[in-house]
């Protein structure tokens, strides 16, 4: 994981990567004692034993769905669960799968082999997840239109929640340097991006996945984004018990081809006589063995 984000570092200033304004300003992952503390401020009750948060319940399903599978926030309006798809360029049917139109394409290129929707293969998920993602959908459903409404209720509620929480539980130096800046009253934010870092940050502990099915999975292109998600720790067990969904077979294959072919700083490294040498990065990382750098890259 080291190595991991020493890549994506390297690659960051020289390619575009997906930044949002409040990544700065945001933690970019909890541990669980944290986000269990504050799903319970989320699902509290007040002093009259109702709802402490009217959106607490809507919030705190939006939390939990995101961090089990990485979507951004806006895409979930396009998500549908599917009991099975077919895929029309391999016929390989698999199921049940999350369907969504993957955002941050604009200026793409004709040839880029992303497709405009991805498909997380939830085959192995358990009963609970699978309730829980539908539940939240319903939720996506019922809005309709007004999904954007219920989002901003939802981002401020989580806030105010996390304030709370952080509050109750004091901001350690730690946090404060994952979360980068902070609000006005000095607390670093939680946002639903959190839950998409978490995402992120336990897929690559679980060590079952290369980065370009992790890239497949956040609906990347290519890897230099992936400098904004992580790694937080150098140890690699996971922290979370959820089970993780997996790509679609195939994705992962195209976009490690893209990334060679467009990645400028790789097209670099691959001519290195022309540009005089590699960089020492680029070399180190060529010495590696095969299967280290399998995992991760």
């Amino acid at each position: 994981m080291a190595a991991d984000h020493r890549d994506a570092e390297d690659l960051r200033s020289v390619v575009t990567v997906e930044s949002v304004t409040t990544n700065t300003r945001n933690l970019a992952g909890l541990e669980k004692s944290a986000y269990m503390a504050l799903m319970d401020q989320l699902l509290s009750e007040d002093a009259k034993g109702g709802l402490r948060y009217t959106a607490g319940p809507v919030s705190a399903l939006m939390f939990m769905a995101t961090l089990m599978t990485g979507l951004r926030p806006r895409e979930w309006p396009t998500a549908r669960y599917l009991e099975s798809f077919t895929d029309p360029e391999t016929m390989l049917t698999l199921g049940p799968v999350l369907e969504t139109h993957t955002l941050k394409q604009s200026h793409r290129r004709e040839d880029n082999p992303l497709r405009e929707k991805r498909y997380l293969v939830l085959d192995q998920w358990p009963a609970s997840q699978l309730e829980t993602l539908k539940g939240f959908l319903a939720e996506v459903q019922l809005a309709g239109d007004s999904f954007g409404s219920l989002y901003n209720k939802i981002r401020m509620t989580v806030n105010r929640a996390w304030k709370r929480v952080a509050k109750e539980r004091g901001v350690d130096d730690k946090a404060s340097t994952a979360a980068g800046a902070s609000d006005d009253e000095g607390v670093p934010g939680a946002s639903l991006y959190t839950g998409r870092h978490i995402f992120a940050e336990e897929t690559r502990r679980s060590m079952a996945y290369t980065r370009f099915e992790l890239a497949a999975m956040l609906g990347h292109s290519m890897l230099a984004n992936q400098v904004y998600y992580g790694p937080r720790d150098s140890k690699a067990d996971r922290d979370y018990e959820f089970v993780l969904p997996r790509p679609w077979p195939g994705d992962a294959d195209d976009i490690q081809l893209w990334d060679r072919k467009v990645n400028p700083l790789r097209v670099k490294f691959a001519q290195g006589d022309l540009f005089g040498g590699m960089t020492e990065a680029a070399a180190k990382q060529e010495d590696q063995d095969g299967v280290s750098a399998f995992y991760m890259r």
